[in-house]
């Protein structure tokens, strides 16, 4: 029962996420340092405090912050920050999981707008990581 709290939180506040990324295509920053602060919280009163269990829960976001950086914001900043979040909410595997799964997605949804002849367009990462999200729980 714990850890589906912290995936129904992941839930809510991607959902609120995609609806801002997909509007202005920026993430609002103190939602997300409010939500880590909060994913914080969770995972005291989980008692898993372990710095092995942090830093794996916080990995997949730590990497695409990195990729941000290396491709001058390519990827966003936001997206990179929205991942840690939620790898903090739901775990490390989970996390690599449904961003790996939204990864592809975008990528699918990239690849049909190059098709049409819109490949300049900004995709908006973090719907898509709410779809990935949706299709783990629901094959769960």
């Amino acid at each position: 029962m714990y850890e589906k709290a912290g995936c129904c939180a992941a839930l809510f506040l991607l959902g609120y996420l995609s609806d801002r990324d997909i509007r202005t295509k920026k993430l609002p920053a103190a939602s997300l340092l409010a939500s880590g602060i909060l994913a914080a919280v969770y995972i005291v009163l989980g008692e898993e405090i372990s710095v092995s269990y942090v830093t794996g829960c916080m990995m997949p976001g730590m990497i695409l912050l990195l990729l941000a950086m290396l491709t001058k914001e390519k990827i966003g900043y936001g997206d990179g920050a929205t991942v840690l979040v939620m790898g903090l909410w739901t775990g490390g595997f989970f996390c690599a999981a449904a961003a790996l799964i939204g990864i592809f997605l975008s990528g699918v949804y990239g690849l049909c707008l190059l098709i049409t002849g819109r490949g300049k367009t900004i995709i908006p990462f973090v719907p898509f990581l709410l779809a990935a999200m949706e299709v783990i729980l629901l094959y769960e």
